[in-house]
């Protein structure tokens, strides 16, 4: 359950047409929250994995947080709560655009809260960082104390825009705090291992092949947890910008995870292979330790086999979607050459 709270107050969600943040105003609205959405494309109607469609914002403005509109925007509509997703979410891209990634991480971030320091905001504000500000953790455990030490762009610019929050809330006086996010998946992304697994698993006959050794390790966490705890941490808000891991507190090697997606697709995990080359920006070993996430109240709903499964079923539903699609605009296109 999304933290009640929330209900009946005024939220902005940035980057509300991406994967979390469609799953988040989805979740807000639920609850009760009156939500407007930001982004430089409008949000698509989508299925979620259980046959309904996700809720879109009350109100979506077509908006880049470059743009000098953004300051009268936000004067105008004096949000109780914001939730900032919007940016480049790739470490191994930012590595091949830099520039592209300072821009949309950090100077976005920067001028979305001078526009707030302008219009005197004093609501929550809640970053969506990354795991990335870590680098190669030294221990196998990361907590929030582990030292930081980013080794792409992608999560420099996290790190710099998680300074800046904190500053800004320190100077200005509103109340912020900091999520920092491990491996998210779930319906509807389209991007990243998981979905990667399961395109190659159902949609191709040859074999799986995936990058690294397949003893890398990550911390996934589903979707609609990872939505739930940002929920959560409207209740935790504080000048200076607490900051919270968002995570399952358990590590799966890739290689595990590879086999037990094929396992449950009733494939043979020997279609399986790695080929030992590690993407740049790519970690060894991210666990987190999500203890003080748990004592704000907020608890997991999914183990990493009960989400796995919700997003085979979704996967499922949108390919049969996407070849009946596919199947009608190739007929429409032989009836034109009639």
């Amino acid at each position: 359950m999304i933290h009640t709270f929330l209900r009946g107050q005024r939220v902005l969600i940035t980057g509300v047409s991406g994967f979390l943040g469609l799953a988040l105003c989805d979740q807000l609205t639920i609850a009760g929250a009156h939500v407007t959405g930001i982004d430089i494309d409008p949000p698509a109607a989508s299925n979620s994995a259980y046959g309904r469609w996700l809720k879109l914002p009350h109100q979506f403005v077509q908006l880049d947080l470059l743009t000098p509109q953004l300051g009268e925007f936000l004067a105008d509509q004096r949000f109780d709560t914001i939730f900032h997703l919007a940016g480049m979410a790739n470490a191994s891209g930012s590595i091949i655009w830099p520039t592209q990634d300072f821009s949309q991480n950090l100077v976005a971030t920067v001028h979305l809260l001078d526009a707030l320091r302008n219009c005197e905001f004093r609501g929550r504000f809640i970053f969506a960082s990354s795991a990335a500000v870590y680098g190669e953790p030294p221990t196998h455990r990361i907590t929030e104390e582990t030292p930081v030490r980013p080794i792409s762009p992608y999560g420099v610019s996290k790190l710099a825009a998680e300074e800046y929050i904190r500053v800004y809330s320190d100077l200005y006086g509103f109340e912020a705090a900091i999520a920092r996010l491990f491996s998210i998946y779930g319906p509807r992304q389209k991007k990243q291992v998981v979905f990667d697994i399961l395109h190659r698993t159902l949609l191709s006959d040859e074999p799986i092949s995936l990058f690294g050794s397949g003893r890398e390790v990550r911390d996934f966490i589903h979707v609609e947890d990872a939505t739930r705890a940002l929920a959560t941490l409207t209740s935790q808000t504080k000048i200076g910008a607490p900051i919270f891991n968002v995570c399952s507190g358990n590590g799966t090697a890739i290689r595990d995870l590879a086999y037990l997606i094929v396992t449950m697709a009733h494939q043979s995990i020997e279609r399986v292979t790695f080929k030992g080359n590690k993407r740049g920006g790519d970690p060894s070993h991210w666990v987190g330790c999500n203890k003080a996430l748990l004592r704000t109240g907020y608890t997991a709903e999914y183990s990493l086999f009960t989400g796995l499964q919700a997003t085979l079923n979704w996967f499922n539903q949108w390919r049969h979607q996407t070849n009946k699609g596919t199947t009608k605009s190739v007929v429409k296109l032989a009836n034109a050459l009639k």
